[in-house]
C-alpha cells in the first residue's frame, strides 16, 4: 500500500506543477521543482 500512496503523491505533484515526470529505461523518474506555487525557493536541491 505504501508504494501506491507514494505514486499517488508524486502524480499529484506532477499535476499541480511541483514535479516533472520522465521515462528512463521504461521507468518513471520524478524531478521536483521549486517553480510550483507555494514552493520555498530556499529548499532547492544541490546537485
Amino acid at each position: 500500500m505504501a508504494e501506491s500512496e507514494t505514486f499517488a503523491h508524486l502524480e499529484h505533484l506532477v499535476h499541480r506543477g511541483g514535479a516533472f515526470r520522465r521515462t528512463v529505461d521504461g521507468r518513471f523518474v520524478y524531478e521536483m521543482t521549486t517553480d510550483a506555487p507555494g514552493a520555498d525557493p530556499g529548499t532547492e536541491a544541490e546537485g
